[in-house]
């Protein structure tokens, strides 16, 4: 795993960076100063006495603490604040107020998927990187428990001419329902009921999107299905073996995580694929989508702002 560097180097860098020349009206992060980042990082680590590991991350989105940034050493490139519905730069490699337009381009993005209602819910974006290939993006409870931080990873989301991956859409589709399934207003306020399903956000109403999503999907699955947490990593064994026994229940392998990310890659294959005609548990998940008419024109408004087409040819 890489090691993020700290006191003068990274200075030394990021403001190589920030002298980086214009092209076509963005300013630049290019793949050949990524390099010589990523060069010179490699030698410091070979200067330290710590044990590199090789923890490639598979998965592409994830709840994100400030514990997990920490253990996963994820960069920061940008901070920016939301003020009416626009961003302002709060850190970065200049610290001078100037929106990197990539950087604008990703929340433009942003904006035109996630509806109104929910994007006065998002009071932080983070635009970060773990290098490429790895955690493409992520939403994170921020402490009031009703706001919420987005970090969209700029390697992964942006290809060489400034266009979106179709699977950086898909993702941040995904992380949109996240906001969508756990926030603040699908919560109950006090816990007295034992039967109510629990997440690390906090207990869900009996009526919730996701609650109703476990009860129908989930709920009978649970006596075999060893959870110790909401962020149990599919990478284990049991976990493994579940996937392996309902593979045909599920979109893909990281939906059998947990029921919060059955949800939410579920969700994300509602956008973006056609109706399903079989009947077919996985199928029957999408469908569960259709039921609610707040679904329906969430997903009416997207497929009309991203190439469908597009997004289905390039998406996982």
């Amino acid at each position: 795993m890489k090691k993020f560097i700290t006191g003068m180097l990274v200075l030394s860098l990021l403001f190589s960076m920030a002298a980086c020349e214009e092209k076509n009206g963005f300013v630049e992060k290019t793949t050949e100063l990524k390099t010589a980042f990523l060069s010179q990082e490699a030698e410091v680590l070979n200067q330290t006495d710590e044990t590199k590991t090789d923890d490639t991350l598979e998965i592409k989105d994830t709840f994100i603490s400030d514990q997990m940034m920490e253990e996963e050493e994820i960069g920061l490139y940008a901070e920016y604040a939301i003020n009416n519905g626009e961003i302002v730069l709060v850190q970065g490699m200049d610290n001078d107020g100037i929106v990197y337009e990539e950087d604008k381009l990703i929340w433009e993005k942003i904006k035109l998927i996630v509806p109104e209602k929910y994007m006065a819910m998002i009071t932080k974006f983070e635009v970060v990187t773990d290098g490429l290939d790895g955690i493409l993006a992520s939403v994170n409870l921020n402490e009031d428990n009703k706001t919420w931080t987005i970090s969209v990873d700029l390697d992964d989301t942006l290809d060489e001419n400034y266009e979106f991956t179709g699977e950086s859409i898909v993702t941040l589709i995904h992380e949109m329902s996240h906001i969508i399934a756990l926030n603040y207003t699908q919560m109950v306020e006090e816990v007295d009921d034992k039967t109510l399903y629990t997440v690390m956000e906090g207990t869900l109403k009996k009526d919730s999107y996701l609650s109703l999503f476990y009860d129908k999907f989930w709920k009978h699955h649970m006596a075999e299905y060893s959870v110790n947490s909401e962020e149990e990593n599919i990478d284990n064994e049991n976990d493994y073996h579940f996937y392996s026994e309902y593979k045909e229940e599920f979109i893909n392998e990281y939906a059998a995580t947990n029921p919060v990310e059955d949800f939410a890659e579920s969700f994300a294959y509602f956008v973006v694929r056609p109706k399903p005609t079989d009947s077919s548990i996985k199928s029957q998940k999408l469908l569960f989508f259709y039921e609610f008419p707040e679904f329906i024109k969430i997903r009416d408004s997207i497929r009309k702002t991203i190439d469908i087409n597009k997004v289905n040819e390039k998406a996982r």
